[in-house]
């Protein structure tokens, strides 16, 4: 590929197309289940997102190693979820994955419910400047 913009942080959310080809987060409910239309995620809960570009680690991340326990994001990390700001529990590398963060973030009680409601993450750039996200979703009930 040519011109791809490289950053020490370029966050993104990993995601898959359903039937109807809508964007949904990969995203795991506390009981450890995927989050699917048959299984969404409830009001109260804290969900994991997985996600990737988020940056340095402490203790620090190195190219092409597995995450390892307790490696947390140094960055300040803003979830989103119905387009507004949600509690952001943790942001981690995902242990034993190369490149895999697990976000953490709770699903306000008083969110919206849906069958695809937007999700997103936010992380600082170096400059300060926040770096989005978008175009994600997942079904609340």
């Amino acid at each position: 590929m040519d011109n791809v913009a490289i950053g020490l942080v370029r966050p993104g959310i990993f995601d898959y197309v359903d039937a109807s080809n809508r964007r949904f987060a990969v995203a795991l409910r506390p009981d450890g289940s995927y989050i699917t239309s048959t299984n969404p995620a409830r009001r109260g809960e804290i969900i994991k997102v997985f996600a990737a570009g988020l940056g340095q680690t402490s203790p620090t991340a190195v190219t092409n190693r597995a995450g390892i326990r307790d490696q947390n994001v140094l960055g300040t990390i803003i979830s989103g979820i119905n387009n507004e700001g949600v509690r952001t529990v943790s942001a981690r590398a995902m242990e034993g994955a190369v490149g895999v963060y697990l976000v953490e973030m709770e699903i306000p009680e008083n969110a919206t419910t849906g069958d695809s409601r937007p999700l997103a993450i936010a992380i600082g750039a170096p400059d300060g400047t926040p770096l989005v996200f978008a175009g994600s979703a997942i079904p609340i009930q």
